[in-house]
């Protein structure tokens, strides 16, 4: 049984199918799955926000013969199709019925060595908001990619996916803010990322970029140095994360996990230099994280004129009336 977007119009009228499609446009559909059970297909799919979102299952037992179960007053009461039914429906045919490869997962316990756990991994294509990266980068449409084969950045973003969201499969994301980060670098490779019609190239790097410096009476300034980013060209914040984009390019270079985090190391948030103003900081904390704040940045070499120089502490000891001067 073929199914579009037509069949689940008729099947759920014309009001709910209006109301499912906003549900879907507006990223209310997460975690969708489909299986095929001999001639039934099953759907399941999150959908709402908050804590709390609806878990919807509908079994499609033939053309005209759908079962749902949804905990809205409209299933509860008529059983009838609800824009929440129709929503995973619409999410889940966009993933087509193609066979899915399977990712075997070591896992603890039992005898006889380690065993192994299935795991579904599908081709998925990456598409991102239009707006990307300056706008929309928390939404992400995950679509199965038919007829491609399965890579290995196929594999490792399935992984991400399922550890970080509950499902690798096809699915309108809203990712927070605190998974934007992990999001991007597990997608680092993924040969189909997209914005628009336009590729998207995603790579992970160490990013230390330049500041400028200046120093007053016991405080110190820091910008970062050029332009910062404003709808073109430049670094972005992603979540807690720091990124280069290259719109020429097309092409993103995420902070890589192990790089030092900016900001953490001298008590700033990254998107606090990202607005181009200027930041104020006591010189004193400056000088205790300069360390951590070389590792992340590029200083300049003469650190705006603020003179850093190494001195041997002293101790003062008073011994039966006689102060002694001690280098530590």
């Amino acid at each position: 049984m073929e199914m579009t977007e037509q069949w689940v119009g008729k099947a759920a009228g014309g009001r709910v199918f209006k109301d499912a499609r906003a549900l879907v446009r507006l990223g209310k559909v997460l975690e969708v799955t489909r299986k095929e059970v001999g001639d039934t297909v099953v759907f399941q799919g999150s959908v709402g926000s908050g804590n709390r979102p609806m878990r919807v299952v509908v079994k499609v037992l033939g053309p005209t013969e759908v079962k749902n179960l949804c905990g809205c007053a409209m299933s509860r009461s008529t059983g009838a199709m609800c824009e929440h039914a129709a929503a995973v429906i619409l999410a889940g045919i966009q993933g087509g019925g193609q066979e899915v490869a399977r990712e075997m997962k070591p896992i603890e316990g039992g005898g006889g060595g380690p065993q192994q756990e299935d795991r579904e991994v599908v081709p998925l294509e990456v598409r991102l908001a239009p707006g990307f990266p300056h706008e929309g980068a928390r939404a992400v449409h995950l679509r199965r990619a038919h007829d491609a084969g399965l890579t290995e950045a196929d594999v490792v973003l399935a992984a991400w996916l399922r550890q970080h969201i509950g499902q690798a499969d096809a699915a309108m994301l809203s990712l927070p803010e605190e998974k934007l980060a992990g999001f991007y670098r597990a997608a680092s490779g993924h040969p189909r990322v997209s914005r628009g019609d336009e590729p998207v190239v995603l790579a992970t790097g160490h990013l230390r970029p330049p500041l400028e410096m200046e120093v007053g009476d016991g405080l110190v300034w820091l910008r970062l140095a050029g332009e910062p980013a404003d709808g073109g060209s430049g670094l972005i914040a992603l979540g807690k994360g720091l990124a280069a984009w290259d719109e020429a390019a097309g092409r993103l270079v995420i902070a890589a996990a192990s790089s030092p985090a900016q900001g953490e190391c001298c008590l700033f948030a990254t998107e606090d230099l990202l607005g181009g103003d200027w930041l104020e900081l006591e010189t004193r904390t400056l000088i205790q994280q300069l360390t951590g704040l070389s590792d992340a940045y590029q200083l300049p070499e003469d650190l705006g004129g603020l003179d850093v120089r190494e001195g041997t502490p002293q101790i003062e000891l008073e011994i039966a009336g006689t102060t002694r001067t001690l280098q530590a």
